[in-house]
C-alpha cells in the first residue's frame, strides 16, 4: 500500500466554553477518531489522594447521567461498531474512540459524557476501587514502576495507580474535588479525524461548545523534572512480579517529517499490539506493546513491551515478541495498520498538550549528560506538512530499535533474568 505524500494542516478552535478543538477532515478515511484529552493526572496529586486520577478514568467510563448503571454504560460502548479506550498518563487522561463514520454522533455523545464533571454512587465507587486495589495487590503496580526511578521523589515519580492504603483511603469529598478542578472545558482537548462532511463537522463544535464552563481552579502541574536517563544497571532490579518491562528510547528529531515519523512509528507499535496479544494470548503468556509519553514530557518517549508470563518460558516468550517486530520493521510492505487516515491525529493530540518549547529544549540540552543522539533545538512551533511512506516510517523504526537505546526492566516471579543472560539475549536479536 502506497502513501501519497500532499500537504495537509488541521484546524484549532477554542470554543465558548474554553474547550480546544482540533479536527482533520478525511473524506475517504474508513474510520472517525475522535480523542478527548483532561488535563491532570497523577502529577497533581497529593500524597493523601495518589491514584484518585486512575480512578477517576473508570468512573467516568462506567457510569454517566444517560447511562446510569455499569451495565448500561458497556453496552452503549459495546455496541459502537470500532474501539473503545481510556488510559491514563502522567499528566492527565485519554479517552478514544475510532468507530465507523456513521456511528460519529453515537461516539460523541459517550464522548461528551464522559468528559463532564459528576458525582459519582458510592457503590459504583467501592466497585471500581475493588478492581484497582486488586490490581495493584497482583501487579504491584508495574506500569509506573520505572518512572518512580526515573524520577524518584518528584511528582513524576509518583505511582499512577497509587498504593492500596492511598485507594482505600480516598473519600467520596476527595474524589468529587479532585474530579471538578480536572475535568473542566479549558483543560480539555478534543480531536476529530475522518469524514467531517454531511453535517457532522458542525455536530460536533455543537455538542462540544455544549459541556458546562465552570468557575473552579484548575489543578497545579509541578514544574518537570531534569530528565537523566538512568543506565540500565540503575533501572534493572531483582523483584516478585509476574512481569518484564523493555524500555527503548527515542530521540527528539527537529524535522517536521521525521517527527511525523516518529508519530506513525508510536501509532503503528500501538496497533500492532492486537494481532500480537491474541497470538499470544492462549500460548506462553500475555503480551501487550503499546508507547505512549508516560512521563508526559516532550521527547521522552518509551516504549513498552511488558507481558504476563511462567518464569520457564518466558526468554521464548520475548523471543517470540522480538522477533516478531524485527520481521515487522523489516516487511517490504506495510503491514494493515498502517493507515495514515487512522494515525493523523497523533500530532494534533501531541501539540494539544502545551507542553511550551523551552521546557523541550531543557531536556535536549540534558540529554547530552549520557550521550544522547538528539538534535539541538525543538522548533516553537511543529507543524507537520506531509504523509510518510512505509519506507520513511521504517527508517525511523530502525532508529528506535537500536541496542544502545535498550534499557531493560526485568522481573519474574521464580528467577530473575540478569543483566548478563540478558544483555546476551538482546544481542542475538537487536542489529
Amino acid at each position: 500500500m502506497g502513501l501519497n505524500n500532499h500537504e495537509f494542516q488541521h484546524t484549532e478552535e477554542t470554543l465558548r466554553n474554553g474547550l480546544k478543538f482540533l479536527y482533520l477532515d478525511r473524506p475517504q478515511a474508513h474510520s472517525m477518531a475522535l480523542i478527548g484529552r483532561v488535563r491532570g493526572g497523577p502529577v497533581c496529586e497529593s500524597a493523601d489522594n495518589l491514584g484518585v486520577s486512575h480512578l477517576l478514568e473508570h468512573l467516568h467510563m462506567s457510569v454517566s447521567s444517560r447511562h446510569p448503571t455499569r451495565l448500561e454504560m458497556l453496552r452503549a460502548l459495546d455496541d459502537l461498531p470500532g474501539s473503545v479506550d481510556a488510559e491514563t498518563d502522567a499528566t492527565g487522561l485519554l479517552f478514544s474512540f475510532d468507530v465507523a463514520p456513521e456511528c460519529t454522533i453515537e461516539a460523541l455523545e459517550l464522548l461528551v459524557e464522559i468528559l463532564q464533571h459528576r458525582t459519582f454512587p458510592r457503590e459504583v465507587i467501592d466497585s471500581e476501587m475493588a478492581l484497582l486495589v486488586t490490581e495493584l495487590e497482583t501487579m504491584d503496580g508495574y506500569r509506573s514502576a520505572p518512572l518512580q526511578r526515573l524520577f524518584k521523589g518528584h511528582p513524576y515519580g509518583q505511582p499512577f495507580g497509587g498504593t492500596v492504603r492511598t485507594l482505600r483511603n480516598l473519600t467520596e469529598e476527595q474524589i468529587e474535588a479532585f474530579d471538578r478542578r480536572m475535568f473542566l472545558p479549558s483543560a480539555t482537548s478534543v480531536c476529530a479525524v475522518g469524514p467531517l462532511g454531511d453535517g457532522r463537522l458542525d455536530r460536533l463544535r455543537e455538542r462540544l461548545s455544549a459541556i458546562p464552563s465552570t468557575t473552579y481552579e484548575p489543578l497545579e502541574f509541578p514544574e518537570p523534572p531534569e530528565f537523566l536517563l538512568p543506565r540500565f544497571e540503575t533501572i534493572a532490579h531483582r523483584g516478585r512480579m509476574c512481569n518484564s518491562t523493555i524500555v527503548f528510547r527515542t530521540s527528539v528529531l527537529d524535522s517536521p517529517e521525521a517527527y511525523s515519523a516518529v508519530m506513525i512509528a508510536r501509532m503503528g507499535l500501538t496497533r500492532f499490539s492486537s494481532p500480537l496479544y491474541e497470538k499470544l494470548r492462549y500460548s506462553r503468556g500475555i503480551a501487550y506493546l503499546f508507547s505512549t509519553e508516560w512521563t508526559g514530557l516532550p521527547g521522552v518517549n518509551l516504549f513498552w513491551i511488558y507481558g504476563t508470563t511462567s518464569g520457564r518460558n518466558r526468554d521464548q516468550f520475548f523471543e517470540e515478541v522480538f522477533r516478531e517486530l524485527r520481521r515487522t520493521i523489516e516487511s517490504p510492505s506495510p503491514p494493515a495498520w498502517f493507515e495514515p487516515a487512522r494515525l493523523d491525529y497523533l500530532y494534533a493530540i501531541r501539540r494539544a498538550l502545551d507542553f511550551p518549547a523551552s521546557i523541550a529544549n531543557r531536556l535536549v540540552r540534558e540529554s547530552h549528560r549520557f550521550g544522547g543522539d538528539i538534535s539541538p533545538s525543538i522548533p516553537e512551533e511543529i507543524q507537520v506538512t506531509q504523509e510518510l511512506t512505509w519506507q520513511e516510517a521504517q527508517r525511523t523504526y530502525a532508529s528506535i530499535f537500536r541496542r544502545e537505546n535498550l534499557f531493560a526492566f526485568a522481573q519474574g516471579i521464580n528467577r530473575f533474568l540478569d543483566d548478563r543472560r540478558f544483555r546476551k539475549f538482546v544481542s542475538t536479536l537487536m542489529p
